[in-house]
């Protein structure tokens, strides 16, 4: 499963490097095994209050994208209502889990996804800190369309996913400009847990942790995720320069300090 969003373990030359979808997985095994490092990719309990209102985090206004929704315009509309501003502190019911990408993600009436992509993107998330959980786990699944060997099925749900703006667009060229992409190893990857770092009105920072498995062996990966409100829906803040979408990725030896939440 190919991806240009998360970091695989590789080495530091110009070219043979992987990217992955699986790379957060493919890094833990590689720590565990090998002692690699984590470098960027290439191409190829007790609730909170609700927060108080802010002015939503912004940019300048990057030009229009080339890559735009596949959704009508008349079809694009998302009108969830905001609902509970809770924070989530224990595992979130009700939701339904689907594959995705191989991998299983929520949904639910009250948070998203509401409105779904001709080529399966899934977006329109609840205003709340428990619609932005919603809406990582799916965007974190989004960035690994099967069979994108040349990357433009993924910049196309970049475009779409991420906050407009300079740094979405440096971000989506320096994947383009990447050399020598490569298949995937055999490693499953499968989403078990989240914490809510820090959310107000229209800003959420989501710890989300992962469990890689492969022949070598298993473990926890943890990887960090700040959505802003713009729009009518949760956008993923691009990446500072250097680094891939999800950094820092960490390993974690259990799920201590996370609500764990998986459909699998």
């Amino acid at each position: 499963m190919s991806s240009r969003i998360t970091p695989p373990s590789a080495d530091t030359g110009s070219s043979g490097r992987r990217w992955t979808l699986a790379a957060a997985g493919i890094l833990l095994l590689a720590v565990i095994a090998c002692g690699l490092y984590l470098l960027a990719g290439n191409r190829g309990d007790n609730p909170g209050s609700a927060p108080a209102p802010s002015a939503p985090a912004t940019e300048p206004t990057a030009s229009a994208p080339t890559d735009q929704p596949t959704t009508p315009p008349a079809s694009d509309r998302c009108n969830l209502p905001a609902g509970n501003q809770t924070v989530p502190t224990t595992p979130i019911h009700g939701a339904q889990w689907s594959l995705v990408n191989r991998l299983a993600v929520p949904s639910a009436p009250a948070f998203g996804p509401q409105l779904r992509d001709e080529d399966g993107l899934r977006r329109c998330f609840a205003h709340s800190p428990t619609g932005a959980v919603y809406a990582v786990y799916n965007y974190f699944v989004a960035m690994s369309p099967p069979g994108d060997v040349s990357g433009e099925k993924t910049f196309a749900v970049l475009r779409r996913i991420m906050a407009p703006g300079p740094s979405r667009d440096r971000y989506i060229d320096w994947l383009r400009a990447a050399d020598d992409p490569s298949s995937g190893t055999d490693t499953s990857l499968q989403l078990v847990g989240f914490k809510v770092l820090d959310a107000t009105a229209n800003r959420a920072t989501i710890l989300v942790a992962s469990l890689a498995a492969s022949p070598s062996g298993s473990g926890y990966v943890s990887s960090v995720w700040t959505l802003v409100w713009q729009s009518g829906d949760w956008r993923v803040v691009a990446p500072k320069p250097g680094e891939m979408a999800g950094d820092p990725y960490t390993t974690v030896p259990d799920l201590t300090g996370f609500v764990p939440w998986r459909g699998a």
